[in-house]
């Protein structure tokens, strides 16, 4: 399930992808961030990956969210992960080049990834 959002430019624009708690994320490596001090690591917020431009990191869904899903899906456990960077970066290079997407299918190989599905051959995205 994906959520998008679209403001007035592109800074404004995000997604959050509702993925059922016991998907697997093994094509992404996520990673929790830490800060040590005296030989001691702390947390420091949400667990976090690179995927080519974006940023993504984990999350647990907003009950306000969940609110908002069919009854069916409202009784499921969810992860959020979201893009929280790169979506401008991504679309400066389209500007320059828009054979970008087709040529690297970027797109596509994060939602595979994150749905656990290999790519098939022929398909463009």
């Amino acid at each position: 399930m994906i959520i998008g959002e679209w403001g007035n430019s592109s800074m404004d624009v995000g997604f959050e992808f509702l993925l059922p708690i016991e998907s697997k994320l093994s094509a992404i490596k996520f990673e929790q961030p830490f800060m040590s001090g005296q030989g001691e690591k702390f947390p420091q917020g949400p667990e976090e990956a690179w995927f080519n431009y974006f940023k993504l990191i984990k999350s647990n869904v907003p009950e306000h969210i969940i609110s908002l899903l069919p009854n069916n899906f409202q009784k499921e456990q969810w992860q959020c992960v979201a893009i929280i960077d790169g979506v401008d970066n991504l679309i400066d290079e389209l500007s320059i080049d828009s054979n970008i997407l087709q040529e690297n299918n970027i797109l596509f190989n994060l939602f595979s990834s994150l749905a656990g599905v290999e790519k098939k051959m022929g398909y463009s995205f």
